[in-house]
Parts: C-alpha cells; structure tokens; sequence
C-alpha cells in the first residue's frame, strides 16, 4: 500500500492517468520506457470503501491518449470486477469455512470414537483386577480353615498384584486429566537419568522373569545430573520397559541404554519384538492412539500410556520417538535437553557400564 503507481490509488482510493505529464511529478520513475506507453490509467477496484485490487491499462504505441469516455467505462468496468472479486472471495472464504467445519466434524466424530473405545477398554481394565480382588479375598474368606499357610501367602500375593495394577491404572487416568488440564506440576530435583533407568529396570524386572524376559542396561556415565521430576520420569521410562517386555517373544531379552546425543541426553528401550508398522508410528504417541506391534499382537492397558510418555517428556522440555521395523523390533527413545543440567553438576569419568540383568 502506498508504493509505486498502484500502491498509491490503492491507499487513496482515486484513479491516476499518466500520459507522459506527471501532475504529481512521482511516478515518472515507475513508468517502463522500454514498453513505450503513450498513455496509462490505474483505477481502484472497490467495494464501497474497500480495495480489493488495482486495474492498470496501458496505451503501447498509440497516437491518442485515453479520453474521457474511456475512463467512464473503465471506472464503470472497475465497479462491476470490485464486486465479483469481493463475492468470489466470499465464496472463497465460505469454502474455506466449510471445508475447516468438514474437518473440524470429521476430527470430532473420530475423537468421540476413541473415547467410545477409551471407556469401553476401561470399564474392562478396571474391572479384570477389582474381579480378581473381591474373588481372592471371598476365597480366602469362604476356605480360610482348608488353605495352608503357603496358599493363603499365594492368595495374598495375588490380591497385592491385582490390587497395585488397579492402582496404577487409576493413576494413569488421574495423571492424563491433570496434563490435559495443566494441571500437573513437576518436583524437579537435579538426579542423573541413570539413577532413574536403574530404578525403573527393578521396578519392571518381575514383569520380565514372568514371561522370561531379562533387561540390559547399558548406562554412560559420563551424563550430568539434570532437574527432572523423579516420580514421573521413571513413569514414563517404566511405561516403556513393560511395553517392550509385552510385545518381546518370551525367553528374550529389551535393553535400556543412555547416552549423550549432540546436546541431548538420549534415553533407549530397545525390544525384539514383532515391530511396528510406519502407519502405526505416526499416531503411536497420540491419546488413545494404540499402535498395534504386529500381527495378532494384544497389548492391554487403556492406550494412553505412550502419551502419558510423550507428554510427561514434552513437560520437561524434551521429546520421544520411536525407530522400529516389522519383524525386527523396535526401539522408544526419550531425548532431554542437556542445557537443562545444573552448572558444576557433572558425572563420573567412566565410560558406559555395560549390565546385563
């Protein structure tokens, strides 16, 4: 607006003709001599007090300049464009809108879906555990003389495990209302990853011997502490041990690895398992997004814990992926910035502790 010869019939929405006399002794310089332009005439295209364009015409090598007749039927011939291109953007603009409220419908049709399918898959998780405990404790209570010492230690046993998945199934849903809701807070505290790995590997490693599954760690020690919230970081590193222990043949073995990554710490579950597919790894990290690993492959649980992962990550200024090939396994990795580490907060000397479980 307001520059060259349309600029200013724009802004000032007034027409100008040139015929070799400049009246306003600036647009001489925007005139092109090489074209040879014996007379011009730049006219506002409008609509009311809007302009939605300029309309240049231009006499090349013409012995008569433009008279007034001329410029009636151009202005006349700029007020009926003015108003085709102010409807055609309308109807430009209400495609536009339609198109977006299309989308927009589509998105929450699929959305209501998966929250079908969220519900449905969680009445059933919930359900299975609070089965099993009230049916543990009314054999306990119903056969309390018959069961030996040894069965009852058993019954306990399985009332505790079906008791702490129940909990921890709660706490998932109760920890993706408060992300979803910005609610969350992180307890940072400086605490290498390597502590974290270490614990989530003891925490997962029960899961593991069940199925026959035994976990590797390979941990750099070289890795400075950063300010991360414990609780929730072993959360997520937790999540991903017992998915490559779910989805790993049994009688295998998953690795957990750290290391640095340019200036990233890369955290690693990498799994034998049966893959994922690329349409899958698209979606994989989405809410209620359930990346299925292979043929026949089941995984339980509500489909939220990968993005509880990606957005307990995204909640300490990092990210995750996955890099995974069907029939050969897959490999979940979470990257923390290292500019997030403490000044002076370094590890020890040694090179990457190489443990097998």
């Amino acid at each position: 607006m307001g520059e060259g010869i349309a600029g200013w019939v724009a802004e000032r929405l007034e027409a100008i003709q040139l015929d070799g006399n400049d009246p306003h002794q600036t647009f001489g310089q925007h005139m092109k001599s090489n074209r040879n332009i014996t007379s011009a005439l730049s006219l506002p295209l409008r609509v009311g007090e809007r302009c939605v364009g300029v309309l240049n015409v231009n006499r090349i090598n013409h012995p008569e300049v433009f008279q007034d007749h001329h410029r009636e039927m151009l202005e006349l011939f700029s007020e009926h464009v003015g108003a085709v291109i102010d409807r055609a953007e309308v109807m430009d603009r209400m495609g536009n809108r339609t198109r977006q409220l299309e989308a927009d419908n589509l998105k929450l049709e699929e959305t209501n879906r998966m929250k079908d399918v969220f519900l449905s898959t969680a009445s059933h998780e919930l359900k299975t555990p609070l089965t099993s405990v009230i049916a543990y404790a009314e054999l306990l209570d119903d056969n309390e003389k018959q069961l030996d010492r040894n069965q009852r230690a058993e019954f306990l046993r399985r009332l505790r495990a079906e008791a702490t998945r129940l909990l921890a199934l709660i706490d998932e849903i109760l920890d993706l209302s408060r992300i979803e809701s910005g609610k969350l807070a992180l307890h940072r505290v400086p605490i290498t990853v390597n502590e974290v790995a270490r614990a989530a590997s003891e925490t997962s490693r029960s899961l593991g011997r069940r199925r026959g599954i035994e976990i590797d760690e390979v941990y750099d020690t070289t890795l400075p502490a950063l300010p991360i919230d414990e609780v929730k970081m072993r959360q997520v590193l937790v999540n991903l041990l017992v998915n490559a222990i779910k989805f790993s043949p049994e009688n295998s073995r998953i690795a957990i690895q750290t290391a640095r990554d340019n200036d990233h710490l890369r955290i690693e579950v990498r799994d034998k398992g049966a893959g994922i597919h690329p349409d899958d790894t698209t979606h994989i990290f989405e809410l209620f997004g359930q990346g299925v690993h292979g043929p026949g492959a089941s995984s339980g649980g509500l489909g939220i814990g990968l993005h509880l992962v990606k957005r307990i990550t995204e909640l300490h200024g990092g990210h995750v992926g996955v890099n995974s090939t069907p029939g050969e396994g897959s490999a979940f990795w979470v990257r923390l910035p290292l500019a997030l580490a403490e000044t002076g907060d370094a590890g020890d000397d040694e090179g990457p502790i190489d443990r097998a479980a």
